[in-house]
């Protein structure tokens, strides 16, 4: 006799299916996404290291860097998307082979992103690896693999440089060991407490002095977004409503190189809302929020919007959109606060970030995602 399932895993499977989203969370994904979307989540930190000697004293690499490109690409076996992150080189602190120069690039591959497969959209996410941000300084722990290098105990092997602190990539979710002992070290000590535990390696080299080839631009911005208190404001403030998802994307910098869009490419599954004539269901829209990173040639430009987060592809999502001019892409009402997102437990979510919800995120934030699609039917 097989055992029940439980009813949080039924659910969200069936919500899954409900949102027409291959559930297979291993195999081929190309035999997958004939099915259909495919959102599969894997983890990446491996085992937890029980002391930092556990993280450091094997370690036979360690770097300051950032990223300055990325690229997704089906793994071999076709089981995973992974994602190949190219980090510019700043300092060596451990490197006692002498592999890396500072200012040099290394390619770092992990698994998790989005990309199309077969031409479908297919989505691989890492709970407990969150994405990397461009132009930003981390410190970064690295193992030898078959195809460079890797990060040692995922998102363990991960810190950011902030403010001279070092802080952990890994979440408050996933509060190992290393996290609760160097979480917001300061950066000098975890410094010294990383080379004195390392392998002998020679002083560290640095090149923070050397300019590296092309522009390197990050900026973070706060766009401002119209306030709309509710449900049915937005609905009549909105030239359309739509039910879809994101199947594609792709970040331009603007004429004058002042900023970045990105152009999501949305299809819809059920319109709401949208003069006539209304897209089908199976078409697509293009729908622009200002940000995104991009990278050509030596160039890299990272505009970060922090009321706006990336969209996850695949997943499907309620979109509030406006169009200024009929030749030019739609526009998110108000910004994120007028997406909506379908969880894995049939439940609706905010993609505004938590910090910035209004009063409608606040209190429907986690309510059944069937009462949103029936309010939006009504008219409400």
């Amino acid at each position: 006799m097989q055992p029940a399932m439980h009813p949080s895993i039924r659910a969200a499977l069936l919500s899954l299916l409900a949102a027409g989203i291959a559930l297979a969370q291993t195999g081929d994904l190309r035999q997958a996404a004939k099915s259909g979307p495919v959102v599969r989540q894997v983890m990446t930190a491996g085992d937890e290291f029980k002391d930092g000697a556990a993280l450091i004293i094997p370690c036979e690499l360690v770097v300051v860097g950032q990223i300055v490109d990325e690229q997704p690409r089906l793994a071999a076996d076709g089981a995973v998307v992974l994602t190949d992150y190219s980090i510019e080189v700043g300092e060596v602190w451990i490197d006692p082979k002498g592999r890396v120069a500072p200012g040099e690039q290394i390619v770092i591959s992990h698994p998790g992103g989005q990309m199309r497969v077969e031409g479908v959209p297919v989505r691989v996410e890492t709970p407990d690896f969150e994405p990397l941000e461009w132009l930003m300084p981390y410190i970064f722990f690295l193992d030898p693999a078959s195809d460079g290098y890797r990060f040692r105990g995922g998102a363990q092997g991960v810190w950011a440089v902030r403010e001279g602190r070092a802080y952990s990539h890994l979440t408050r979710k996933f509060d190992y060991t290393v996290r609760r002992l160097y979480n917001g070290n300061d950066l000098g000590l975890f410094s010294r407490r990383v080379r004195n535990t390392g392998q002998s390696n020679p002083p560290p080299a640095s090149g923070a002095g050397a300019k590296p080839p092309g522009e390197r631009r990050r900026e973070v911005i706060r766009p401002e977004y119209p306030k709309i208190p509710g449900l049915g404001e937005r609905r009549m403030a909105a030239d359309a409503v739509v039910r879809g998802r994101v199947v594609d994307a792709a970040v331009h910098v603007s004429g004058d190189g002042k900023t970045a869009w990105t152009d999501y490419t949305i299809e819809v599954l059920e319109v709401y809302k949208h003069p006539n004539p209304a897209p089908a269901a199976g078409a697509t829209l293009t729908a622009r929020a200002e940000g995104g990173n991009w990278a050509e040639g030596d160039s890299v430009v990272s505009i970060a919007n922090e009321l706006f987060p990336p969209l996850p592809w695949a997943r499907e999502h309620i979109f509030f959109l406006r169009r200024p001019k009929s030749d030019e892409p739609y526009q998110f009402l108000d910004g994120a606060m007028s997406v909506f997102r379908l969880d894995d437990e049939g439940r609706m979510r905010c993609h505004a970030p938590r910090g910035e919800w209004d009063f409608l995120c606040t209190s429907r934030d986690g309510s059944k995602w069937k009462d949103l699609l029936r309010d939006l039917s009504r008219g409400r």
